[in-house]
């Protein structure tokens, strides 16, 4: 019988071909706003002149974003000596790694169906650009993974990588500070008569390194938004308030959350080569068929499993990933909603990008449920259906318009 983890690697491989394709076919994928950001902050640590960016015409300390993605950027770019644009994609796949790495230590036997999710068009997306999402992401289930292991084994080195991966989040994005209210739900609520909450009875002594734990990544993150203060110039600091809320415009930012939030069923069958194709061209047609398949294999997932015995229950751990993920998004579109940011000037759009982590962290889990042990029979049926969805998936993530002139 063949690992597991070779089939984890097949899976990395592939995810591997289609980014050098994409990036191949569209150096644009260098060259975001965002990714200039990260690049030329990553250039000005690397010579040794601090987490500063040219923007405007000044050199400003970055507030931006935080360090981790750049510094990792110059980790890399250092060791290997590639330029920095280059290492940057070279971090983005080995968080990919990483991640794979920690599906196979969490789901064992089950991690090559959860792995599936990195062949969506939208993770291969994300992985192609110069973004921290996705180390961001793997920060996410090794967060998970590490409360998970302290809720039920507690040990000081799991309480230490709890600590660590908590203020990760917060280092890669400044939205990662979610992490200190996780840590304090669980410290307050675990073992308590609360629906899920009470899945983890834990001691005295854990409520208190759970408390303790928050606080430490609370200090450690307003510590760093202080010097980041400190930092700014000063045309910067007093043009951008430090508190915004704008409750202007609520209705139709509500209605961009309704209809970004239902956009991101087409996890699976988002298409960029849908923007630079031609109208009814060879290009069109087979992203147009591509995606009818795709509807007609989930709509054939969900008769199969409607035909099969009932789903068991999700274990402890893939609930407690729901439960982040949820957190995380019901956050991000609060702060949409009322434009309430403390570091720059609000929001101003909502999309794929934003959700990408809530998002992935659904599907993972749903993968991980249906492929449980217990669902064998249901599994089965539909384990077939789920590698041809993905396959089209990752078939969207190719580069059509530039390989095949479309």
């Amino acid at each position: 019988m063949i690992s597991p983890r070779l089939y984890l690697l097949l899976l990395f491989f592939l995810l591997v071909g289609v980014v050098a394709l994409k990036v191949a076919d569209n150096p644009a994928f260098f060259s975001t706003p965002d990714s200039r950001i990260y690049v030329d902050a990553a250039e000005h640590l690397k010579n040794g002149q601090g987490y500063y960016i040219d923007y405007k015409g000044q050199t400003l300390f970055n507030t931006f974003f935080p360090i981790a993605y750049s510094a990792l950027i110059v980790a890399f770019s250092w060791l290997t000596t590639i330029p920095v644009d280059l290492s940057a994609k070279a971090v983005n796949l080995l968080a990919i790694a990483s991640l794979l790495v920690l599906f196979s230590r969490i789901f064992r036997r089950a991690a090559p169906w959860v792995g599936l999710v990195i062949l969506s068009s939208t993770f291969v997306h994300m992985a192609s650009c110069t973004w921290s999402e996705t180390a961001f992401l793997t920060t996410c289930v090794a967060f998970s993974y590490f409360l998970f292991r302290y809720l039920t084994q507690p040990t000081g080195w799991v309480l230490l990588g709890l600590f660590l991966t908590g203020y990760g989040l917060f280092l890669f994005r400044y939205i990662g500070l979610f992490s200190v209210g996780i840590l304090a739900l669980f410290a307050l609520l675990a073992g308590r008569p609360v629906p899920f909450f009470k899945t983890f009875p834990i001691s005295l002594r854990q409520r208190l390194w759970l408390t303790v734990t928050a606080g430490g990544i609370f200090l450690s993150g307003v510590g760093y938004m202080w010097y980041e203060h400190l930092h700014e110039a000063p045309q910067v600091t007093a043009s951008q308030p430090f508190l915004l809320i704008r409750w202007a415009g609520f209705g139709q930012r509500l209605q961009e959350v309704l209809l970004t939030t239902a956009q991101e069923l087409l996890f699976f069958i988002r298409d960029w080569d849908s923007k630079r194709v031609a109208f009814f061209s060879a290009g069109f047609w087979t992203i147009a068929i591509t995606t009818v398949l795709q509807f007609a294999i989930l709509a054939r997932i969900v008769q199969l499993l409607y035909q099969s015995p009932p789903l068991k229950r999700p274990t402890p751990f893939i609930q407690l990933i729901w439960m982040i993920g949820l957190v995380y998004y019901v956050l991000i579109i609060s702060l949409y909603l009322i434009q309430f940011d403390l570091m720059q000037s609000g929001m101003y759009h909502l999309y794929y990008r934003y959700y990408f982590p809530a998002t992935t962290l659904f599907v993972t889990g749903l993968l991980g449920w249906l492929s449980q042990t217990n669902n064998q029979i249901a599994f089965a049926r539909i384990k077939g259906w789920l590698i041809w969805l993905f396959a089209l998936s990752l078939f969207h993530s190719l580069p059509k318009s530039g390989l095949f002139n479309f």
